[in-house]
């Protein structure tokens, strides 16, 4: 996992539509947060986060009923998968998505 990386997020609402679609957002862990830079700014605590998967180049979060899809490229989307895994694992043991 990177320190910070950059993606193309997209945040799905609960009925599954595109609630918003944003290219070059640094990503990065700030604490107990993942933060995600401009234009989307936002900030989503790591105990928050429901689940966690890679689909190919995807990093794939659950938050909320929303769907998060952070376009990283294979390698590091999981990377980045398997380093939030145990981040969330560390803060609550035994309760990783």
């Amino acid at each position: 996992m990177n320190a910070d990386s950059t993606a193309t997020a997209t945040l799905y609402d609960p009925s599954g539509r595109i609630a918003e679609r944003h290219e070059g957002v640094s990503v990065a862990v700030r604490g107990l947060d993942l933060a995600l830079g401009a234009p989307m700014r936002r900030r989503i605590p790591l105990t928050e986060v429901e689940s966690i998967a890679c689909e190919s180049d995807d990093l794939v979060l659950s938050i909320d009923d929303h769907r998060l899809e952070l376009t990283l490229g294979d390698v590091e989307a999981e990377t980045w998968a398997d380093g939030l895994r145990s981040l969330v694992d560390a803060l609550a043991p035994g309760v990783s998505p």
